[in-house]
C-alpha cells in the first residue's frame, strides 16, 4: 500500500528549535566535518538521523529516502546550517552497531523515524533516552508514535 508524502518542516523546526534552547554545548567553528574521519570538535555538528533501512527500491528505503532528503536535512539546514546529518550507511565502522553506539553517546542531536515501528530505530530511542541524549521523533501519518514515546 503506497501513501503520499506530506512533509510537516513546521513541527520539526519546532522541535529542533525547543531543543536548542536546552543546555546545548555551543558549537565549533572547526574545519568542515569528514564522517570518515570525526574529529573530536566535530562530534558536536553531527546530528544522527536513525531511519528504517531495507533494500534499495522498496517502499520503506524509499520513504526513508524522502524523510532524509525532503524534511530531515532541510530542517537541519534551516535551524543550524553547521549541523551535519548523518545515516548508519554513512558511519566509518564497519561494525554498525559500534559506530551507531558511538554517534548516540557524542552527537549533538539526535533524530529518529519511528515510521514503519523498525525495532533498530525503537533501540536507538532507548539508548537516546537511556543517555538523556536530545531526542526528536517523527513518523509518517500511517504509524502513530507509541504513546509512551510521545513526551520524549
Amino acid at each position: 500500500m503506497s501513501h503520499e508524502f506530506k512533509p510537516r518542516p513546521q513541527t520539526l523546526l519546532r522541535s529542533l528549535a525547543e531543543q536548542e534552547q536546552r543546555s546545548v554545548p555551543p558549537r565549533l567553528n572547526d574545519s568542515p566535518l569528514s564522517v570518515g574521519d570525526i574529529a573530536e570538535a566535530s562530534w558536536q555538528r553531527l546530528c544522527f538521523y536513525s531511519t528504517p533501512l531495507n533494500e534499495p527500491g522498496t517502499d520503506v528505503r524509499k520513504h526513508s529516502e524522502a524523510f532524509l532528503k525532503h524534511l530531515v536535512r532541510p530542517a537541519i539546514k534551516a535551524v543550524d546550517p553547521t549541523l551535519k546529518v548523518v545515516t548508519s550507511e554513512e558511519l566509518p565502522s564497519r561494525l554498525i552497531r559500534v559506530g551507531i553506539s558511538e554517534c548516540i553517546k557524542r552527537c549533538r542531536l539526535m533524530i529518529a523515524d519511528l515510521s514503519y515501528h523498525y525495532p533498530n530505530v525503537l533501540h536507538v530511542v532507548g539508548l537516546c533516552d537511556g543517555q538523556g541524549k536530545p531526542l526528536v521523533l517523527i513518523s509518517r501519518d500511517l504509524d502513530p508514535i507509541p504513546s509512551n514515546l510521545g513526551d520524549m
